[in-house]
C-alpha cells in the first residue's frame, strides 16, 4: 500500500480526468471538461467544468481560475477571480480573489478577497430581520 502525506489532495477517481504530471510545465490556457490534477505548474488561466486539484508539488498561476470545486494542496495564485468552491488544506498557499464559497485547513495561508454570500448569524442581525443575508 502507498504511503501518502497529510496535506495531498486527492486526485481524479474513475480515470474521467486528466493530470499533469510533476515534470510538466505548461505555459497559456487550460481548459476542458472533467477532472484535472496539476502535480506540476500552469501558468496561465485555467478553466474546468469538473474538479481541479493541485497537489502539494502542483502550482497555479496565471489570471483567472475557474472549475466546479478546487482543492489546494500546493500553491494557487491569481491575480484575477478564482470562480468555484475552494478547499485551502494545510500547508498550501493560495493569494486570491475568491467568488463562491472556501473552506479553509487551519495552517492554511491565504491571502486575498472573499466575495460570497452567507446568512448572518442571529447575534449579529439586530432588529428581528430574519432571513437577512450579508456580503463579505
Amino acid at each position: 500500500m502507498a504511503s501518502h502525506s497529510r496535506t495531498s489532495a486527492r486526485g481524479n477517481s474513475g480515470g474521467g480526468g486528466a493530470r499533469i504530471g510533476s515534470g510538466a510545465k505548461i505555459r497559456g490556457r487550460v481548459s476542458g471538461s472533467g477532472d484535472l490534477t496539476v502535480d506540476g505548474s500552469i501558468e496561465g488561466e485555467v478553466s474546468v467544468r469538473g474538479n481541479l486539484v493541485v497537489n502539494e508539488s502542483g502550482s497555479v498561476k496565471g489570471d483567472a481560475v475557474d472549475a466546479d470545486s478546487i482543492t489546494v494542496a500546493g500553491t494557487l495564485e491569481a491575480d484575477g477571480q478564482v470562480t468555484g468552491q475552494l478547499r485551502v488544506l494545510v500547508g498550501s498557499r493560495v493569494r486570491c480573489n475568491v467568488k463562491g464559497g472556501i473552506a479553509l485547513d487551519e495552517g492554511a495561508e491565504f491571502s486575498g478577497r472573499i466575495d460570497a454570500d452567507f446568512d448572518l448569524p442571529p447575534e449579529l442581525e439586530g432588529g428581528g430581520h430574519s432571513g437577512r443575508r450579508g456580503r463579505n
